[in-house]
């Protein structure tokens, strides 16, 4: 038997029947622990992007990754063909913040981890890391400070003296805030302000607060938010 033939026996013997009864299992149970991932995103991140957005798409990553491991170790030749696949992949969509990278190799993670069938020790790490999660989201949220923000309001002048009441709104809810730049035509006011705030709840309640005044306002977050 020479060495191709040696290969082909060992890929034609790689097959393993995936349990039926036992998939269902872990796709019940990834579906509540990603499920509780995209909560805990949602609830105790630091992040100031779009938390909801990334929660929801935690559970899709989960399942994904549990089904395509799932699949894969049953056959060798599939878990090449995979590599192949892999390999002309691009993925060209930024990382904004390294804290939902964090949770997306969670997110990961579990889904590999049900994908191998251990259950157990993904099950004890989830509770671990949850754990980890809560208590750095108290101990950081008492020292987070976020200083050095630049902001930028652009929105249509519909009305009168829209101006003074952002500049209201914004030295409600910032530690200290500071004109930069006030652009105003017959068709875009914009804005942009130097500002501190004390913490991440601050800062999206100005947010709030602007998005209420100006409907369809844009507003961006210019510098990179350093939070200890």
């Amino acid at each position: 038997m020479n060495k191709i033939d040696t290969f082909n026996n060992i890929l034609s013997n790689q097959s393993i029947d995936i349990s039926i009864e036992g998939y269902i299992i872990n796709f019940f149970l990834i579906i509540v622990l990603s499920g509780i991932l995209g909560w805990l995103h949602s609830n105790y991140s630091l992040s100031v992007s779009n938390r909801q957005s990334i929660a929801a798409n935690l559970i899709l990553i989960s399942c994904t990754t549990m089904f395509i491991i799932a699949v894969v170790k049953s056959s060798l030749a599939l878990s090449l063909g995979l590599v192949g696949a892999l390999s002309i992949v691009r993925f060209r969509t930024p990382i904004k913040e390294p804290e939902e990278l964090a949770f997306l190799f969670i997110a990961i993670s579990i889904g590999l981890g049900f994908g191998a069938d251990q259950r157990t020790i993904t099950l004890l790490s989830f509770v671990g890391l949850s754990g980890v999660i809560i208590a750095r989201h108290h101990l950081l949220s008492k020292k987070t400070n976020l200083a050095n923000l630049f902001m930028s309001f652009t929105w249509s002048p519909d009305a009168k003296h829209e101006f003074e009441k952002v500049v209201e709104i914004m030295k409600d809810n910032c530690l200290a805030v500071k004109l930069l730049r006030l652009d105003e035509t017959s068709e875009l006011t914009e804005a942009s302000f130097n500002v501190i705030f004390k913490d991440v709840a601050q800062l999206n309640k100005n947010r709030e607060a602007i998005k209420n005044l100006l409907p369809g306002v844009r507003i961006k977050l210019i510098e990179d938010v350093d939070i200890h």
